[in-house]
């Protein structure tokens, strides 16, 4: 069996990693992970909600310079960041 990801979201990625879990037999390990980073998630959010947003530029390489992408933009705004 091939699994083949292209998550473009961070729900992506959960959904990723359950589906491995279960291709794995790891169903519970990877549930308990997803829940794990779930509540990390929710925490930072819950830590910036009130704070200024701050503007700013997320590479992924920087020789040469290649802006994120995917999920990267909803990281930044969890973070507290304005792309």
């Amino acid at each position: 069996e091939i699994l083949f990801f292209t998550p473009h979201t961070i729900e992506e990625i959960f959904a990723n990693i359950t589906q491995l879990g279960a291709a794995t037999e790891k169903q519970a390990e990877a549930e308990a992970l997803v829940a794990k980073l779930r509540a990390s998630v929710a925490e930072l959010e819950r830590l910036t909600a009130n704070l200024p947003r701050v503007t700013a530029c997320l590479l992924e390489w920087v020789d040469p310079p290649f802006c994120g992408g995917h999920w990267t933009e909803e990281m930044m705004r969890i973070a507290g960041g304005h792309d």
